[in-house]
């Protein structure tokens, strides 16, 4: 079967119009990419998705313990527990391990928690960093190299510019 009819507009599209979906036969969702968009596109315009009293309810129950567990998984897959974390929290100080200052990023207006730094070859956690160090680090790929050209760089006295 190359083409199937869409749940919603009904009208018979070839299978590369729907999205992938392993629980159907057919390896497709029921509904074309077009209907699904057009979904969306109402749901965006209305500001918020409503999913019923009773969803909004179980949220307000349990979003602490969503909470907690998602951050329990991620810290296991760094291998590292959150007992852990909460010990090399109070070794630093509360604070970033490079700048020494307190996160300023914020999630859903809360300050985010330190990220923890590993390398990404051995898997070694090396401390807990704030968003702005952890984002640069990252932009030099882990890299001493890069890192000890960015300082020359910087500590350059002449700098050639583009201005006159």
């Amino acid at each position: 079967m190359s083409a199937k009819p869409c749940n919603q507009c009904e009208t018979v599209k070839p299978l590369s119009a729907f999205k992938p979906d392993k629980r159907n036969k057919d390896g497709c969702a029921g509904t074309c990419r077009d209907c699904y968009n057009a979904g969306e596109r109402r749901a965006i315009a209305a500001g918020k998705r409503d999913y019923g009293p009773a969803r909004q309810k179980w949220w307000a129950e349990n979003r602490d313990k969503h909470n907690r567990r998602r951050r329990t998984t991620h810290m296991q897959q760094l291998g590292v527990s959150i007992e852990e974390y909460d010990e090399m929290l109070e070794k630093q100080g509360g604070t970033c391990a490079i700048c020494g200052g307190e996160e300023t990023a914020e999630l859903q207006g809360k300050p985010k928690r330190l990220a923890v730094d590993h390398d990404h070859v051995t898997g070694v956690v090396r401390g807990l960093l704030c968003a702005r160090c952890n984002r640069a680090l990252g932009g030099f790929r882990d890299d001493p190299g890069l890192l000890r050209a960015a300082i020359d760089y910087l500590q350059m006295e002449e700098v050639a510019t583009c201005r006159s």
